[in-house]
């Protein structure tokens, strides 16, 4: 307990800051939740992502995992997204990937030897190796596992299209928009990849 000390403080300082902004916040919040947006960010401990983007607990239906993957035989994955798409109607996904992921990096280099590790990483290798040309033209390492990011952000937006839940929504003529985005750690912002994605047509033919 004592080494959680702080993070037990820090949480009561917090409770107070947004009970002096709204009373009822957490009474409101108990209640029900209905974020628009399911977010399917990087596990990498600098991208919290109701940090950056300045929202409140409630607001986005979170999902991270190494190198914010969405793989088909991913079990976790598949829940999060028929809990997000069917039980709470959410209709923006957002793929989030970030300059400088450690996940990405180690996809650059020849496996690793830990066998989950290389299995979690096996699609994105696989990616790497289709882009190979063009990442081999990358001028250093920090350019080429950053471009590799951009790809990898949308070759999970690719994954998504062809899920049968978004199919299936897309089928039935409800909206649904799939966006595609990136988040630079040494500045703080969002980057807009131009990726939004409301029906399989629309993905760019990159891949």
């Amino acid at each position: 307990m004592k080494k959680l000390s702080k993070l037990f403080s820090n949480n009561k300082d917090w409770v107070s800051s947004v009970c002096d902004k709204d009373p009822n916040f957490f009474k409101l919040l108990s209640q029900k939740q209905s974020p628009e947006y399911l977010w399917i960010g990087c596990c990498d401990s600098r991208v919290p992502p109701e940090t950056i983007t300045g929202l409140l607990p409630g607001d986005l239906f979170v999902h991270r995992n190494v190198a914010n993957q969405v793989l088909p035989n991913d079990m976790n994955v598949n829940a999060i997204l028929k809990l997000a798409l069917n039980s709470l109607n959410i209709r923006h996904i957002v793929i989030a990937g970030h300059y400088q992921c450690f996940g990405v990096e180690t996809a650059l280099t020849p496996a690793t030897g830990d066998l989950e590790v290389d299995k979690w990483l096996a699609s994105l290798r696989e990616t790497c190796n289709h882009h190979r040309t063009e990442l081999d033209q990358c001028m250093t390492s920090t350019e080429k596992t950053n471009r590799l990011s951009e790809i990898n952000v949308l070759k999970q937006v690719e994954h998504l299209v062809h899920h049968e839940l978004v199919k299936a929504i897309w089928n039935q003529g409800e909206t649904l928009i799939i966006h595609g985005i990136m988040y630079d750690v040494k500045t703080g912002l969002l980057k807009d990849l131009g990726l939004h994605v409301g029906q399989a047509s629309e993905l760019p033919a990159l891949l």
